[in-house]
């Protein structure tokens, strides 16, 4: 029921990886279909291998993530200057507002089943703690 269950959560990411690559990529002929694909054959492959090389692939992902991140946010300050980060997004009234439910809708179960957790199922595949 678990492997069921992983599998359901994983359709929904790999279909939206394939529809925002070929939005980005944009080369004639290949749908996202292709491109989903090649994302489940790449983690297919990281999955069956050992767990080092999918914990250093993660850490090459997350440091590009970070760099990526960090040189949209140095643009877009340098662009718009200090009216870009307006602290009225930290406000009570507008942090716990209308979209709380459904950040943290989105945020609790992908702390769960991320590619960060991976260091953590894998200890508890290897070593399972004991029903009481």
């Amino acid at each position: 029921m678990a492997t069921l269950s992983y599998n359901a959560l994983a359709i929904g990411p790999s279909g939206a990886f394939g529809y925002f690559a070929e939005r980005i990529v944009d080369l004639p002929g290949v749908t996202w279909h292709r491109y989903t694909l090649a994302a489940l054959a790449l983690t297919t492959v990281l999955g069956r291998r050992q767990i080092d090389i999918s914990a250093r692939m993660i850490g090459v992902l997350i440091a590009s993530e970070i760099l990526i991140l960090a040189v949209m946010d140095l643009g877009i300050f340098a662009h718009k200057g200090a009216v870009a980060l307006p602290a009225v997004s930290f406000e009570p009234s507008v942090a716990f507002g209308t979209g709380l439910g459904a950040a943290l809708t989105f945020a609790f179960p992908a702390s769960a089943w991320g590619p960060r957790s991976c260091r953590f199922w894998t200890t508890t595949r290897t070593s399972p703690a004991p029903i009481r």
